[in-house]
């Protein structure tokens, strides 16, 4: 059975109760990566928990669960000794969650002594087409390191609305961490390239309370290229995006 597989509440209490430790306690460091999803979240959780001192536990409230607090502190107790994090994603929090305030909750587990990481992309077209990708190959994530895949036909009324979507969301995000302490990170800045892992690592470990190491990852960039590579009907969508607030993403 998938550990996200639903299960009854009052199991899950349970479970996370018989998680607690009675041995040694954890390192009482311990952090959230707030971010939406195809923003580089995977890539910065695997290069953070490349540190010996560093456990990334990915998205574990993707699945309803009794009480996040619970469940979280129990999955964290399972590591003693290490500084324990996880991704979640704000609509994971409102839609799966029920968390009526994303902003209530980061601050209650700030409060808590969670430290918060925030990762966004700025190029929102490349961030729909990330999705987009997904879709069309089936392919998540690339540790191949083969790059070359076939251009997407791109409905530019779909990359509209996704875009804005997307836009909403993040406005969404920037609420919920306003006047909560956190490290912010940006994909395009921070880890688009290789050469720009070295310094983003250091903050998050620098915010994370341990001494930095080189970080590493088996993970690729899967959409590398310009768009008008990456996009079939590029010219297509080029003409709808021009005169709008999105243009500017067809340069970046």
């Amino acid at each position: 059975m998938s550990e996200f597989a639903p299960v009854g509440f009052r199991a899950q209490v349970a479970t996370a109760m018989r998680l607690l430790p009675r041995g040694p306690k954890p390192d009482p460091r311990k952090y959230v990566l707030f971010a939406q999803g195809r923003t580089g979240s995977t890539l910065l959780g695997e290069l953070i928990g490349s540190h010996p001192q560093v456990v990334f536990a990915d998205e574990i409230l993707r699945a309803r669960v009794a009480s996040t607090r619970l469940w979280v502190e129990g999955r964290r107790h399972c590591h003693p000794g290490k500084v324990f994090g996880f991704h979640v994603k704000i609509y994971q929090l409102t839609d799966v969650q029920a968390v009526r305030d994303p902003a209530v909750w980061l601050h209650a587990m700030q409060r808590r002594g969670w430290r918060v990481l925030a990762l966004r992309r700025r190029n929102l077209v490349r961030h729909v087409l990330s999705n987009m990708a997904i879709s069309a190959t089936g392919t998540v994530h690339d540790r191949s390191g083969e790059r070359s895949r076939d251009p997407l036909r791109v409905d530019p009324a779909e990359l509209l609305h996704w875009v804005r979507l997307r836009e909403q969301v993040g406005r969404a995000e920037q609420a919920a961490l306003h006047e909560v302490p956190h490290a912010s990170f940006v994909y395009e800045d921070d880890l688009m390239q290789p050469a720009a892992w070295e310094d983003a690592t250091r903050r998050a470990f620098e915010h994370l309370g341990v001494d930095p190491v080189p970080a590493s990852t088996s993970l690729h960039r899967r959409n590398a290229g310009s768009l008008a590579e990456l996009i079939a009907n590029y010219d297509e969508v080029a003409s709808a995006l021009r005169g709008t607030a999105y243009e500017r993403f067809l340069d970046d």
